[in-house]
């Protein structure tokens, strides 16, 4: 999906229902997400991570915006469940109209360890 000069490279994974950064082989980030609704118009961004060592390098912020933008492309909407990707959205108000508010109802589609939000 994208490569950057550092070599790391982000990729779509539909299946696996995430986006991915990769060092090489080496898998170094992730922001998974889940479709909701009958007709699965929604996303609902329930987790970013980057590993530690690859910190401070702005690359859950490349997650974010590679993500967000995508589920614009597609015409859904998107339900920040994550903190950063909620943090990320109210910093960059071109994503609200097409953010829909965190609430309960969405817990069904997002994995009990991320419930709370």
């Amino acid at each position: 999906m994208s490569d950057d000069a550092d070599g790391i490279t982000l990729e779509s994974d539909p299946q696996g229902q995430q986006y991915v950064l990769r060092d090489g082989d080496k898998l170094i980030g992730q922001l998974a997400y889940a479709p909701y609704g009958p007709d699965g118009t929604v996303r609902v961004l329930y987790h970013t991570e980057v590993d530690k060592e690859y910190g401070g390098r702005g690359l859950a912020a490349r997650l974010a915006a590679v993500a967000l933008d995508d589920a614009v492309a597609q015409g859904l909407t998107i339900v920040p469940w994550c903190p950063y990707i909620r943090a990320y959205v109210g910093k960059h108000p071109q994503y609200g109209p097409h953010v829909a508010p965190v609430t309960a109802e969405y817990r069904s589609v997002v994995p009990e360890e991320y419930w709370e939000a």
